[in-house]
């Protein structure tokens, strides 16, 4: 029995002992806990601070007299409101390109050369067939004044009453 009643009064004991082992961890929790809230509230001070100096951070340069720029850079793609097909009446081949896509072109400027030989042959051809024609035209233009009239070629048929 007197094993019971030892047995009883160390159970007594360590319950106890176990109320106070519970309040020494719930205090080592609650001091670990406020350490690590007031550990977070200082980060977001100090990164709060930082990003207000950040933002109000302002240049200063001494006053001096200067031209102001109004102008704004900007990237992109720019496109016409309008394009124009460029075509020509002579079928030619292109012998060379002297502009690229993207170039700044004005009045008068060359874009291309085309190959020559076929168009000066054109060329050839219509003056030869101007050559003729203007040949023909002098035949019948010498033809006109050198024929008699119809009213000298009756007479010339006529017999002669002499």
């Amino acid at each position: 029995m007197k094993d019971k009643k030892q047995k009883n009064e160390q159970n007594a004991g360590a319950i106890a002992a176990k109320p106070k082992k519970k309040k020494k961890v719930l205090i080592v929790v609650l001091v670990i806990v406020a350490v690590l809230v007031v550990w977070i509230g200082i980060s977001i001070h100090n990164a709060t601070k930082q990003v207000a100096m950040a933002v109000n951070t302002v240049e200063v340069e001494p006053v001096q007299k200067r031209d102001l720029s109004d102008t704004i850079s900007v990237k992109g793609t720019v496109a016409g409101a309008s394009s124009t097909n460029v075509t020509s009446k002579a079928a030619s081949e292109i012998t060379s390109m002297n502009v690229q896509v993207g170039d700044i072109v004005k009045e008068g400027d060359v874009l291309c050369t085309l190959d020559s030989t076929s168009i000066e042959e054109k060329i050839a051809d219509l003056e030869k067939s101007m050559s003729n024609a203007n040949a023909v035209s002098s035949i019948n233009t010498c033809l006109l004044y050198t024929s008699p009239s119809p009213r000298d070629r009756q007479k010339s048929r006529m017999p002669s009453s002499a």
